[in-house]
């Protein structure tokens, strides 16, 4: 999967490839007041963004500042096939895992 953000303007900021040579899956994408980027979807891939998988399919959320730098991710998941489809971020998103 790929993230791009672009200026209010249409201008390409910058972009993200994000996944493995397995079956990921991005499906949501929001961003925080300060511009900050949050993704979610699925993988079925054993070794994702650094996360082993637990089950068939794990769900993953990846946050990026301004600038692209990854500043978290997390793969929560069961024994049985976790799926995701939105995020949405407000007002009290941060940078910060919680």
């Amino acid at each position: 999967m790929f993230v791009v953000k672009y200026d209010s303007n249409g201008n390409k900021q910058w972009s993200k490839l994000l996944g493995s040579s397995s079956g990921d899956y991005g499906y949501g994408i929001a961003t925080d007041s300060r511009g900050n980027v949050y993704t979610t979807g699925y993988s079925s891939s054993y070794n994702f963004n650094g996360h082993t998988r637990q089950g068939y399919s794990n769900m993953f959320v990846v946050n990026y500042d301004t600038s692209c730098n990854k500043q978290w991710s997390k793969q929560p998941g069961s024994s049985s096939g976790d799926y995701v489809y939105g995020i949405a971020a407000d007002s009290r998103a941060n940078d910060q895992c919680p």
